[in-house]
């Protein structure tokens, strides 16, 4: 999902594994960083990070192609641990660019 989507449905995401104790695995597009030259997604960059923090979800930014690899290992954590884990894929990840 896109990080508007995500940011929508934070605080569904948690009920779910509160309520039910369903995992909630979302892989999400990252954006707003400063290599994002679409000043509509700036925001999300702004609190994106933040409102994770702020419901102690567990996120890791994926940034390379070699990270891809980690997501069996992310997915696996979130299955045992039971809670909403968030993989975020950055722009430059997705978008095929190298790294700086």
């Amino acid at each position: 999902m896109g990080a508007t989507g995500l940011l929508t449905c934070t605080g569904d995401i948690g009920t779910l594994n509160l309520r039910h104790h369903i995992p909630v695995f979302c892989i999400v597009s990252q954006r707003g960083s400063f290599d994002d030259h679409r000043v509509y997604q700036e925001i999300q960059g702004r609190r994106l990070h933040a409102v994770l923090q702020t419901f102690n979800y567990p996120f890791v930014v994926l940034d390379r192609e070699d990270d891809i690899a980690n997501i069996p290992e992310i997915y696996e954590a979130c299955r045992l641990h039971k809670r909403p884990y968030i993989t975020l894929l950055s722009r430059r990840l997705v978008k095929g660019g190298k790294p700086s």
